[in-house]
């Protein structure tokens, strides 16, 4: 699966107290670990390398550990640390950031140096980011996993009072970081939940919309839900349940289909669009089409929407077996279009340049 061009993965440790593991000690395991994750058993060494610092090039890639003396800037954690998800996630966030005093930053990533992410656009571009960038699913669920196996590495020598997982802008504790990614599942922290409400605040029986940040980099678009009167507690995970989805079947679910789950009652639509004024990404918005625990219903009217469910591995890689028709989707996609509070807000270029910005 193609995804938009990622210059580098990179996790942030943050550490109460600095305590380094010893230079020879790191080299052999990121050479274990490396070889574990198919990036090849020889590695040379770059110049930037010190005794605690080991930078490798294996083949075209970079993989590099720093362990730092010193704090990371708060600047790099504000726009996790003002999104309600890392309230939720992480009710200690604040106080890890204010007072961590060492950290190690892990990067795994493609090419001799790190170029911004606009010099990945247009016809140059495309070419760049075959040198310089990793553009498929395949490369980048390589690059996290010896990202994350490294970062497991470290916490065991050195705990972690929180990690920030900077692709997707995810600050979490280090038990949730080992936990959620101990399958090389990384639908939770590679997608940041984003929300927003019109009616200005958050809370039970309010609409919310949800945007994944770093999902483009999981499914090859971003992926948001339109807002819906349904709780946080049923969008997120049906969510992960889309992402999951299509990366098992190595694609996304076409425009205009829909998905459900067998056995629940409820339906959502897939509509592709455009972003205006960002044309570097696409968006995949999810409608609710039908829920009737929270007053949602469909039209049973037969209409040109193909519904998809997927049973067991085989239906996945089959492509899905088509089970019926779904009604409205074509209307309630127009209808949601600018009318929605999160699709407003993904309209500015500003949003999704702070969203995706990289840290630190």
């Amino acid at each position: 699966m193609q995804i938009p061009a990622l210059p580098t993965v990179d996790c942030a440790i943050l550490h109460d107290r600095f305590r380094p593991i010893a230079g020879q000690d790191l080299y052999e395991a990121m050479l274990a670990l490396a070889e574990k994750h198919g990036f090849g058993a020889h590695a040379d060494t770059m110049v930037t390398s010190t005794e605690k610092d080991v930078h490798l090039f294996f083949g075209q890639y970079r993989v590099m550990v720093s362990q730092n003396k010193e704090a990371l800037g708060p600047e790099g954690f504000q726009s996790s640390l003002n999104t309600p998800f890392t309230d939720m996630a992480f009710p200690n966030a604040r106080k890890a950031v204010a007072q961590h005093r060492a950290n190690t930053f892990v990067t795994v990533a493609k090419g001799p140096t790190t170029f911004p992410s606009e010099a990945f656009s247009g016809e140059m571009g495309a070419i760049l980011s075959q040198m310089a960038a990793i553009t498929t699913l395949e490369d980048a669920q390589r690059a996290y996993s010896l990202c994350r196996d490294l970062v497991v590495f470290i916490t065991e020598h050195n705990p972690a009072s929180g990690i920030h997982w900077c692709t997707s802008d995810n600050l979490v504790p280090q038990q949730t970081f080992v936990k959620a990614t101990e399958d090389y599942d990384f639908t939770f922290i590679g997608a940041r939940p984003y929300l927003s409400s019109s009616a200005g605040r958050l809370g039970p029986g309010l609409p919310l919309a949800m945007t994944a940040n770093g999902s483009q980099w999981l499914v090859g678009k971003i992926v948001s839900f339109a807002e819906a009167p349904v709780p946080f507690d049923w969008m997120l995970p049906t969510l992960h349940s889309f992402l999951k989805l299509c990366m098992m079947r190595g694609s996304l679910l076409p425009h205009m289909h829909t998905f459900s789950v067998d056995g629940q009652p409820w339906k959502v639509g897939v509509v592709h669009k455009k972003i205006e004024g960002f044309d570097l990404w696409e968006q995949v918005e999810l409608v609710v089409l039908h829920h009737p625990e929270y007053g949602i219903f469909s039209d049973d009217t037969p209409k040109d929407v193909i519904q998809y469910k997927y049973d067991t591995v085989a239906d996945v890689r089959a492509g899905g077996r088509p089970v019926g028709d779904m009604a409205r989707l074509r209307a309630l996609a127009q209808a949601n279009a600018a009318e929605k509070a999160g699709e407003a807000a993904a309209a500015k270029p500003g949003f999704f340049g702070r969203m995706f910005a990289r840290k630190h």
